[in-house]
């Protein structure tokens, strides 16, 4: 028996031995250093999401080229960090509806960028920037914080805020907190800890055949892992006070600190998709003991309602407002989702932008 165990040791060091020789000759072949560690930097180090100070996710929007500072937009956009003379420069603050990710990647488009175009050609004495912080996830919370320690450092000429799914996804997690850390202070929202400092993950730190093995079954698990039926809970046509309270409150303190430093403030709505099924995307799987999903018909008159507090908070505060969601009027051809816009839907909303911008006549 106990030569039998020897064996067996002996031919798992050979078996791990051959393995970590094939995968490192493998990425000395591709150019990379034989004692280097592909499969670790791939999963680890270049994916990791940074530690961004008060918000805890998000990029980073600062890069310096050259000795010159720039702002670097969700994009990558690149824009002094210095206002220059004859600059009109327009902050954007949303989530992914504003950051739209999933157009970016088909078609290199969000609206702020045509947005830009377009005012660029109606004003063309003028340098315009149109500058995209948004970031998926972002709820008023984080926008709060960035447009508090950062965006106002930036000498904007006019802020536009559009955010609404985010701050109310927080409703349906338990225990709904003021600062929303019911919602941010769960696992999916946190830097990767969990997933990359696991015992087995140091232990086999410097070994690129455990990350090439790691990489492998992770893929084999997501897709065996049984799909299952989301419960849904009733929680009434209306959001729940605290909830309405929670977000009027934050939209108020745009007002608040944009106007203290007198910097006009555009407020928009939300557009939503008009055919609506389950907003799967919203639950994950690792917090699905923490979230209670409202009824389909339910979400979406929840949504009509943190529009309704865009709005009254807009014309209690005497801002500028925007009513893209009837705009949109909730068509599918606009959207990739239920409230991801499409090319055209991104196209038609920064034309909107553009008329109410030049009807206004806030570019002078």
């Amino acid at each position: 028996m106990n030569k039998l165990i020897k064996r067996g040791m002996v031919f798992i060091l050979v078996f791990i031995a051959i393995g970590e020789l094939a995968i490192r000759a493998s990425d000395a072949v591709k150019g990379n250093n034989f004692f280097s560690n592909e499969f670790r930097d791939k999963l680890v180090i270049k994916n990791k999401n940074p530690i961004v100070p008060f918000t805890i996710f998000g990029p980073v929007y600062y890069v310096e080229k050259n000795g010159v500072k720039y702002i670097s937009s969700s994009h990558n956009e690149l824009y002094p960090l210095k206002k220059t003379a004859n600059t009109f420069r327009i902050i954007c603050l949303g989530g992914s509806t504003t950051e739209s990710p999933f157009a970016y990647k088909d078609y290199k488009i969000h609206y702020p960028l045509v947005l830009q175009r377009l005012l660029r050609e109606a004003y063309s004495n003028k340098n315009i920037e149109v500058i995209n912080v948004s970031f998926s996830a972002y709820s008023t919370a984080h926008l709060l914080v960035l447009l508090l320690l950062d965006v106002i450092s930036w000498e904007p000429d006019l802020v536009i805020i559009c955010e609404n799914i985010n701050d109310m996804d927080a409703t349906y997690r338990n225990d709904l907190k003021f600062d929303y850390s019911n919602k941010y202070g769960s696992r999916p929202f946190m830097p990767d800890f969990y997933d990359n400092y696991t015992t087995l993950n140091v232990l086999f730190r410097w070994s690129s055949f455990y990350w090439f093995l790691e990489k492998r079954i992770t893929i084999y698990s997501e897709k065996s892992r049984p799909k299952k039926e989301i419960p849904k809970t009733s929680y009434g046509k209306t959001p729940p006070k605290i909830s309405q309270d929670i977000f009027r409150r934050n939209l108020l303190n745009f007002y608040y600190i944009t106007s203290k430093w007198n910097i006009p403030l555009l407020y928009s709505t939300q557009p939503l998709n008009s055919i609506t099924g389950s907003f799967g995307y919203l639950v994950w799987d690792d917090a699905m003991k923490n979230v209670k999903v409202p009824l389909d018909s339910e979400r979406k008159s929840h949504h009509e309602f943190f529009n309704k507090i865009i709005k009254e908070v807009a014309l209690n505060t005497n801002s500028y407002f925007l009513d893209n969601d009837s705009l949109l009027g909730g068509e599918p051809k606009y959207f990739m989702d239920e409230v991801h816009y499409s090319k055209i839907g991104i196209e038609k909303l920064a034309g909107n932008y553009r008329d109410y911008i030049i009807s206004k006549n806030i570019i002078k």
